[in-house]
């Protein structure tokens, strides 16, 4: 529950839009409904909140040049993923 002009701010990293991202679906072991950032949008919106706001997080870590596996199955997979970023959804409860 937010207050009026509370702010709810959420970050994902599987989204429609992060290619390498869409790999973990099989391995959740749990349904996954994979959703684009105007989807998001929209549902923050239908919710009720105002001044909607989508941003990227970007991890600024290297990667070694020996990756050998891990979140994702190939180093190019986990640079690709860094490259687009998490994305930080933010809106505002009106007042």
């Amino acid at each position: 529950m937010l207050k009026s002009g509370g702010l709810f701010v959420t970050v994902i990293d599987l989204y429609l839009e992060n290619l390498p991202s869409h790999q973990w679906i099989e391995t959740l072991k749990v349904p996954v409904h994979l959703l684009g950032i105007p989807d998001y949008r929209t549902m923050f919106e239908q919710a009720g909140f105002v001044d909607v706001r989508d941003e990227r997080l970007y991890d600024p870590a290297p990667v070694p040049e020996n990756y050998s596996g891990g979140s994702f199955k190939t180093r190019n997979d986990l640079l690709q993923y860094k490259a687009n970023g998490s994305l930080m959804l933010s809106g505002e409860v009106r007042k």
